[in-house]
């Protein structure tokens, strides 16, 4: 992950951790999982807020570090566009609810409404704001916890 930069020189950190894959089959708590998914999601909000498109999401098994305190970190970068219409949360959304990855979400208690996600993801690329996001989120199981703290 960048950690600084300045004319001619980057500073990156190292990054541990399962990737979003290994996370998916059972490497992290239901809880560290959730989280981090919602953060992740939420960088791809900024991203796509931003222009910047990634063009890896739908593949992101191998991009996505999910860390211990919850968060996520990406990774490889260097494929990045400046788009108009960047599709980060539709791609990952569309990575998440393909049938193996839905199934290792609901595996772990998680409820995937895979023609929600769609519809969602219509909606999200239609209007792109935090409340679309949350929609594909809520789709895909992952929406915040009920008042009681209930994952």
């Amino acid at each position: 992950a960048l950690v600084a930069e300045r004319p001619g020189a980057v500073a990156t950190e190292y990054l541990e951790g399962p990737t979003v894959g290994e996370a998916l089959s059972g490497g992290v708590s239901k809880k560290t999982l959730k989280s981090a998914l919602r953060d992740f999601f939420r960088q791809c909000r900024v991203l796509d807020a931003e222009g910047i498109d990634k063009r890896e999401m739908n593949r992101c098994q191998r991009h996505v570090i999910v860390r211990d305190d919850g968060t996520c970190a990406q990774l490889d970068f260097e494929r990045c566009t400046e788009a108009a219409r960047p599709s980060n949360v539709t791609g990952a959304a569309q990575y998440l609810s393909q049938s193996w990855a839905a199934g290792r979400l609901e595996e772990l208690g998680f409820t995937v409404d895979v023609p929600a996600v769609r519809a969602a993801c219509k909606a999200y690329k239609t209007a792109p704001a935090d409340a679309a996001l949350e929609a594909v989120v809520a789709a895909l199981g992952l929406a915040a916890p009920d008042a009681d703290g209930d994952d």
